[in-house]
């Protein structure tokens, strides 16, 4: 029986340069708001969340309608982290840091957003929507993170697909 000391493992990891590292998305780099992928309305983008590397979206909305937007969970761990910003770049809304199954209460929820969690399973979301009334015509960022376990080692990814929408 081989008996694991913290030191032994961690030069194991030290010689292992992607470790536990999942592969970026076709859709990078969209870590910003001026790289972020432009999203057609009701087409789906099927993207990668790799913890701590943001994923940025865009979609385009008229005044005085409802943005939607649906992540729905296509493997992985699951344990996204939302923020959604409006033309102005003004916050709209905003999950607090959090470490999955800890998760924390909102950080900020303007007026007329709103995320729901569907198809819960297991105590984990499938699908996700984040509706925002549109009180500006303009360019709507939306901005996921995966976030972590509490005691994880390697870095999280999560696989989703997005749509965007107007109601």
């Amino acid at each position: 029986m081989i008996r694991w000391t913290l030191p032994a493992v961690l030069a194991l990891l030290a010689g292992c340069q992607r470790c536990g590292l999942r592969d970026d998305d076709p859709l990078e780099p969209n870590n910003t708001f001026d790289q972020a992928t432009v999203l057609v309305l009701g087409q789906a983008a099927e993207g990668r969340a790799n913890q701590n590397n943001p994923d940025v979206f865009a979609a385009d909305a008229p005044v005085g309608h409802t943005l939607v937007f649906e992540a729905r969970s296509r493997g992985l761990e699951n344990c996204p982290r939302f923020s959604l910003h409006g033309p102005g770049r003004e916050l709209l809304y905003q999950d607090a840091d959090f470490k999955c199954h800890l998760r924390s209460e909102k950080l900020f929820q303007a007026p007329g957003v709103e995320l729901q969690l569907l198809d819960a399973e297991g105590g984990v979301a499938g699908r996700y929507v984040l509706r925002a009334n549109t009180q500006q015509e303009g360019r709507y960022f939306l901005t996921i993170v995966e976030q972590g376990e509490a005691d994880n080692a390697l870095p999280f990814s999560w696989d989703y697909r997005l749509v965007a929408t107007v109601e």
